[in-house]
């Protein structure tokens, strides 16, 4: 694996930890051999911008918000009263496109289908008063199923049937 120059206040340089893509990184004949070779992990991946989407996309929309800071927080306590805000904002007023634009807390506290509900019949409505503007259906307003962070792996028959007999 590429060994990468770490921070300047840890001169040892960092080795990639993968985490369960390399198993003898979890070993301890490797674990020695790191610390003899003056070595210290790291958690992320070099050159992978993508590791977790959904991190990648809160991160984005927290530095395009307008009360993003242009200069560095004067000191920690205003970072976390900033960030304390945001997160506020992001979970119950940000309607989330992937999610058919509800908030978190419209999923988490069970408003969803009421509110995806209301939004088909006004299109719906819409689109019987003003069929001219509409060239295709209405915006899909079924709400969605579980987010996941990775895809569900596709069990095969038999696996299946295990999990259905128990």
């Amino acid at each position: 694996p590429p060994v990468r120059p770490s921070h300047a206040s840890n001169p040892s340089p960092e080795l990639p930890s993968g985490r369960g893509v390399c198993r003898a990184r979890t070993s301890s004949a490797f674990n020695s051999s790191r610390h003899v070779a003056d070595r210290t992990d790291t958690f992320s991946r070099p050159r992978v911008s993508d590791d977790n989407p959904f991190s990648e996309a809160l991160f984005r929309t927290l530095k395009y918000r307008p009360s993003f800071p242009q200069r560095p927080f004067a000191s920690v306590e205003d970072a976390r009263a900033w960030v304390t805000r945001f997160v506020a904002w992001y979970n119950t007023e940000h309607r989330h496109s992937a999610i058919r634009f509800v908030t978190p807390d419209d999923r988490h506290f069970g408003c969803e289908h009421a509110l995806l509900a209301r939004r088909r019949e006004v299109y719906q409505r819409a689109k019987a008063r003003h069929p001219e503007r509409w060239s295709r259906d209405t915006r899909n307003w079924t709400p969605m199923g579980p987010v996941r962070l990775g895809p569900s792996p596709n069990l095969t028959p038999a696996v299946q049937e295990m999990k259905r007999i128990g």
